[in-house]
């Protein structure tokens, strides 16, 4: 009967502990530093700080050395139901938003050097992916990427990441 208590008093402290981790600022969760095994589970659902910044890939080709117009690599696209069973191109879309992200992290210190930044892993899969956009009579390729920061009436665009032109085909 006694080690019934025990077990039953273990899994209420336990429980107590849990919920406590879930608010941080509350006072009772410092009483939870002692938890350096993290015994304690903290789930977060949300972000604690939510992306307030989207990363827009726009690509150009140059055919003869002519450049043509900036393209998004993502075009938004008319969503209808069926894009909630059926998206085969939301994960290509994420991976690349992604890299993009990674390689905008490279900047937070300040520009890297330019061979730095080129021979990286993020803008290479960045210029792999916009280079198979590129239709047989592109010459050369070249990318930007844009952050946009605030709601959709009022975005505030600036360009992050101007790549050089790089041959398409050798």
């Amino acid at each position: 009967m006694g080690s019934q208590w025990v077990l039953f008093a273990l899994l209420f402290l336990s429980l107590v502990g849990t919920i406590l981790r879930q608010f941080p600022r509350v006072s009772a969760s410092k009483a939870l530093r002692w938890d350096s095994l993290g015994l304690f589970p903290g789930f977060s659902f949300f972000a604690p700080e939510p992306g307030s910044r989207d990363y827009v890939l726009v690509y150009r080709t140059q055919t003869n050395n002519v450049p043509n117009a900036w393209r998004e690599a993502f075009p938004l696209r008319h969503r209808n139901p069926m894009t909630a069973v059926w998206n085969p191109d939301k994960r290509l879309r994420k991976a690349i938003i992604d890299v993009s992200g990674a390689l905008a992290q490279e900047f937070v210190d300040g520009p890297p050097s330019n061979a730095q930044v080129m021979l990286s892993v993020p803008y290479l899969l960045i210029l792999q992916y916009v280079s198979s956009l590129a239709s047989e009579i592109d010459t050369k390729v070249q990318f930007a990427i844009l952050t946009s920061a605030g709601s959709s009436g009022m975005r505030n665009i600036e360009l992050l990441i101007l790549s050089q032109p790089h041959a398409v085909r050798a």
